[in-house]
């Protein structure tokens, strides 16, 4: 989800950036992609949760990392 929004969150502000109703735009249209993960979600299995150990935990701490630095610019 971290990605899918970074990329339409990008393709938001590259088609209606210099518009004056950008926030507008961006408050409908950012929503979509969380829409449309979450009615998928609906339709998916189910199945028993994860396990959390150690290696779950670290994936998610570099999953952190990795966002935080795309939001700010430094990778992608």
């Amino acid at each position: 989800m971290l990605f899918v929004g970074l990329w339409w969150g990008n393709l938001v502000n590259n088609q209606f950036g210099d518009s004056e109703n950008v926030l507008l735009y961006a408050f409908v249209l950012l929503s979509i992609p969380g829409i449309t993960l979450g009615t998928i979600d609906w339709f998916a299995r189910e199945s028993d949760g994860w396990k959390s150990n150690m290696v779950s935990k670290a994936l998610g701490i570099a999953t952190l990392i990795v966002g935080i630095l795309c939001v700010r610019g430094v990778i992608f």
